[in-house]
């Protein structure tokens, strides 16, 4: 579960580095006209460093935004067949 745990948690990273690198590469709409077109996913047994980074990361695109995304609880099965 821990191997699961660690796979989760370094997706997350990675896919919201590439979120944010991607204006490099091509444009990836994370807000439109004001209102969320995203949202953030945290495991369902999230801990408290996940959290708190998805938290952290839901107030830096407020921030820069004035879009407040949702954070989400999920089992890796349901992340998987969304």
């Amino acid at each position: 579960m821990k191997v699961l745990h660690r796979f989760m948690t370094a997706n997350v990273a990675l896919l919201t580095m590439a979120a944010f690198a991607a204006p490099l590469a091509a444009a990836v709409e994370l807000v439109r006209n004001g209102q969320p077109v995203a949202f953030v996913v945290i495991p369902a047994q999230a801990s408290d460093v996940e959290s708190y980074a998805a938290k952290e990361l839901q107030y830096h695109v407020e921030s820069s935004t004035g879009a407040r995304w949702r954070v989400q609880r999920r089992s890796y099965k349901n992340v998987l067949h969304h």
